[in-house]
């Protein structure tokens, strides 16, 4: 597995501690097999150690005098040229970190403060002129993605996993195969006075801002339980221990130019200028939610003028609709596209519609009813009054049934008929040996 080399000195420094001083060396030290680690390949490296552990476990003082990496094996990469410094006292730790590899440069300068009860403190610089994100494997969507930014941060983490400070990532630009992107200036803010929270994110492609009785995380995973989890909890595992802030609550986004940003976290996807959020919950934990945008896009599929609603009230039934002038999905357009959804109690009501605006000759109409049962199963019903009209043709579907569990498909009363076509589907898929086609 390699070869290390430790040299150390110790001694008993009467009514101080035990102090040691010393140096390790390895080559070639293999610690994806140490460790039982993939991520981890071989480690080549010498440093100078001094520590005092203090007396009576009243704490240590360790100073890194020296790091030199040649190799580090991190995610298929060998990363090398890597130097630090740095010393912890006192649960603080202060120290640099230097790259002067190939495929990434950069310089580190930091510090953290780990306060057991009260969170920990950062406050650190750090400049990358380039990092080539395909080289190191960090980016495997092509073989061009780099990188280039410095970034200040100063903040701490507090108890309930929230944080007070600010960072700013400044003169970000990325390039990948369409080319490069500037992405410019992002600041982020978080801030919690008298039982008041606030975030905020100013960037070129967005504006950001939260306010409420909780932290953003808090109030994110409290949207998610009032609109969704509460109401599928036959399916879904739910945390019930959680309790909630009750007060007004009030996140607010709006894009400007995204294209570098999207080049950058997810090539394809394309959200227009002016595109907005507006969340609100109120005292009574009324939750109101909308999304307005002219477009949203992924590579060749779209949705243009969309609008989507939702509201929920304490203890009742999630509400939500959206309406889109005009989808294309999958090679398939669709105007005046509306769907609509209930859900309570485990069960979800939905109905889509649309129309061809220009002949009308296509058309549909599906409602749906889902119930989650418990032990995860799933019962999906078409109802009554469910139809198609393709090329001016009425297709009209009987009402029909199709369960679910972890181990079988069970289809009842499909029937898609127009006239005397039609076509029918009943039967089974599973393990059980009566399903079997021979």
């Amino acid at each position: 597995v390699g070869r290390i080399d430790l040299d150390l000195l110790f001694r008993n420094e009467t009514g101080v501690g035990v102090r040691f001083d010393g140096g390790l060396k390895s080559e070639g030290l293999h610690l994806g097999q140490i460790l039982s680690n993939d991520l981890l390949g071989e480690l080549s490296l010498n440093a100078g150690v001094n520590a005092l552990f203090k007396k009576n476990g009243s704490g240590m003082d360790v100073k890194i005098d020296s790091v030199r990496i040649s190799r580090l094996g991190l995610n298929g990469y060998d990363y090398s040229n890597i130097y630090a410094t740095g010393r912890y006292t006192d649960k603080t730790f202060n120290g640099s970190l230097i790259c002067h590899d190939p495929n990434l440069d950069f310089i580190f300068q930091g510090l953290f403060s780990f306060a057991k009860g009260s969170g920990n403190r950062y406050d650190f610089q750090a400049y990358v002129p380039y990092a080539n994100l395909a080289a190191l494997n960090i980016d495997t969507r092509g073989n061009i993605s780099e990188l280039s930014l410095s970034t200040s941060a100063k903040f701490a983490t507090m108890s309930g996993n929230y944080f007070n400070g600010r960072v700013d990532v400044k003169n970000a630009s990325y390039r990948n195969s369409q080319g490069n992107f500037k992405i410019g200036t992002i600041t982020v803010q978080a801030l919690q006075s008298n039982n008041v929270y606030t975030t905020s994110l100013n960037a070129p492609f967005a504006r950001a801002t939260y306010s409420g009785p909780a932290p953003l995380n808090l109030f994110i995973e409290k949207v998610a339980d009032m609109a969704f989890f509460r109401h599928t909890d036959n399916f879904f595992e739910r945390d019930t221990t959680i309790r909630y802030n009750k007060g007004n609550y009030r996140f607010r986004l709006e894009t400007f130019n995204t294209m570098s940003i999207c080049q950058m976290l997810v090539p394809g996807l394309y959200i227009m200028d002016s595109t907005r959020v507006n969340v609100n919950i109120d005292r009574n934990d009324k939750l109101s939610a909308s999304l307005n945008s002219g477009r949203l896009a992924m590579n060749a599929n779209y949705l243009k003028d969309l609008n989507l609603k939702l509201e929920v009230q304490s203890g009742k039934a999630a509400l939500a609709e959206l309406f889109s002038k005009n989808i294309r999905f999958a090679g398939m357009r669709m105007d005046s596209s509306r769907f609509s959804f209930k859900a309570d109690r485990n069960t979800i009501d939905a109905s889509y519609r649309f129309r061809n605006d220009s002949t009308e000759e296509n058309k549909a109409e599906i409602l749906t009813r889902t119930s989650l049962l418990p032990g995860k199963k799933v019962s999906f019903n078409l109802l009554e009054g469910s139809g198609i009209t393709l090329e001016g043709e009425r297709w009209r579907f009987n009402p029909a049934n199709v369960f679910l569990t972890d181990s079988l498909i069970a289809v009842s009363d499909f029937n898609l008929h127009n006239g005397a076509q039609s076509f029918s589907l009943n039967g089974n898929v599973s393990r059980y040996e009566p399903d079997t086609l021979n």
